[in-house]
């Protein structure tokens, strides 16, 4: 026997339709939980807790029960396109997209791991200069600022998109010809860097020298460019490949600056790429191995997300700290739960240290 239509969020609904609010069990479960505007619970020992999560299993179960056995089981042929199917065809594709969505956030079903990193050995950044990494000569010019009888300091720390190296090699020094002219330049040559996408450059007088301008990689490997001006470079077909000229005084940050003392210059290339879609969440598996520990081990894991309409942008998550024999409970094979809502990402090796350390990371999703 049918009963009183009911209007519900200004919908029509009656016993015949088979996605009734009640069918679904909906409206027990609001009568059982009570009014929305109560104070939130915490923690999913509290009694409330335990019953709105078994609602809410239950919900899901009736849409999939009553689903099922009002259009059919989803192994049919589900529609692909607007083009064409009927309209079975058309409720078994929604039928099997609903259940997929249901299976992503309560599935109990563990997932296939896989090995994502084997056996590293060291950070995933841009190695910091040597004192090898840079030479310097005095040039001659006529087209420089560089007062003659003065003795200036310089270097170039290696960066890219994510960040600097640290400044690490010893600062350079030249001592400008005592010519009685104030038109120098100096011939600045620098190794590449693997991974870097341009060069931080640094001359002034003072022991930690000030930055005077920025050489991309492409500048450095083909020659020809020179610095004049504070922040700009110019060209010159007379400076040869790896090599950049400098004629003035840096007036930018010094060296010892903070972001020149730590390397943030990260390389999620390194990694192969993880794609969870279809997953909320991604345990992750890190064991650590050591030769012995003559000396104390540490490691820092970090994720890099990809950015979904600039592949080649990675963005950095929350760096995680794994805690190693420092106390009790910190042994060297942990998993952590990353959320990743469906996204392509990588976990980079932040620190490592450690007599022989080397670190392996699997993914499981979840």
């Amino acid at each position: 026997m049918a009963t009183t239509p009911k209007i519900i969020n200004g919908n029509l609904i009656t016993d015949a339709d088979p996605l009734a609010v009640e069918a679904l069990g909906i409206a027990p479960a609001a009568a059982a939980i009570g009014a929305t505007t109560d104070a939130p619970f915490v923690g999913t020992e509290n009694a409330t807790a335990r019953t709105v999560i078994s609602l809410l299993k239950g919900i899901k179960n009736s849409i999939y029960v009553s689903l099922l056995a009002i259009l059919g089981a989803t192994t049919g042929a589900a529609v692909v396109t607007d083009a064409n199917g009927t309209i079975q065809q058309y409720l078994r594709g929604l039928v099997t997209l609903l259940i997929g969505t249901l299976k992503v956030v309560s599935s109990g079903t563990r997932g296939t791991t896989v090995l994502h990193r084997n056996a590293i050995t060291a950070v995933d950044k841009i190695v910091d200069f040597v004192d090898a990494s840079m030479t310097v000569a005095n040039v001659a010019g006529v087209q420089g600022s560089l007062v003659f009888n003065t003795t200036y300091k310089l270097c170039a720390v290696p960066g890219n998109r994510w960040g600097s190296c640290l400044q690490a090699a010893a600062i350079d020094s030249v001592l400008v010809t005592n010519d009685a002219a104030s038109t120098h330049v100096v011939d600045l040559t620098i190794a590449q860097a693997v991974g870097a996408e341009w060069y931080e450059l640094f001359l002034s007088v003072d022991a930690a020298p000030k930055l005077v301008g920025r050489l991309t990689e492409a500048q450095r490997a083909a020659g020809g460019f020179e610095i004049l001006t504070m922040g700009t470079v110019t060209v010159n077909a007379g400076v040869a490949a790896g090599h950049v000229y400098i004629g003035v005084v840096g007036t930018g940050q010094a060296t010892t600056a903070a972001n020149f003392i730590q390397n943030n210059a990260y390389r999620p290339a390194l990694a192969t790429a993880y794609d969870a879609a279809g997953y909320s969440r991604v345990k992750v598996h890190v064991k650590l191995v050591l030769t012995d520990l003559r000396t104390a081990p540490a490691l820092t894991i970090i994720p890099f997300f990809q950015n979904q309409l600039s592949a080649g942008d990675w963005h950095q998550g929350n760096a995680e700290v794994v805690n190693v024999l420092q106390a009790l409970g910190q042994s060297l094979e942990q998993t952590f739960v990353l959320d990743v809502n469906g996204s392509a990402f990588v976990i980079l090796v932040g620190v490592i240290a450690g007599q022989g350390a080397a670190c392996s990371i699997w993914l499981e999703p979840a």
